[in-house]
């Protein structure tokens, strides 16, 4: 699966929404790719991703993405929905809110982990974004 190529026509976009929902079919290569590639999208404002039981999102696939949204200083949206997916472990999702904290133009902000265990390291990481 090519997700990442996919995002090269793609540059002029301000808004990007993709479901990855129930695809059990992804690799872990193509997650990264695709987070990879994210960097790309200059304009970019609003960033809604959905993955609800996507094995494949890893502790590895979360830190690029972790790394790709703290270079996006114009981010103002951002709808994260990780919900049922086993194999990401605290350690990411404290790298993952702490990108999400440095986004210096971030007005919405929906992270939904829906059956996922975290400790509070992960709320607090947000919370001290809040000023």
């Amino acid at each position: 699966m090519a997700l990442g190529k996919s995002l090269t026509g793609l540059k002029l976009l301000e808004q990007l929404e993709i479901s990855f929902d129930f695809c059990k079919q992804i690799t872990v290569d193509a997650l990264k790719e695709f987070f990879g590639k994210l960097k790309e999208l200059k304009r970019l404002k609003e960033l809604l991703l959905y993955f609800y039981e996507v094995n494949s999102l890893q502790d590895s696939s979360i830190r690029i993405l972790a790394n790709e949204l703290s270079k996006m200083n114009d981010l103002q949206k951002l709808v994260l929905k990780i919900g049922m997916c086993k194999k990401l472990t605290k350690k990411s999702m404290i790298d993952l809110s702490g990108a999400i904290s440095k986004l210096p133009r971030l007005k919405h902000l929906y992270l939904n982990c829906h059956a996922m265990i975290f400790k509070s390291d992960v709320v607090k990481n947000i919370a001290a974004a809040i000023k």
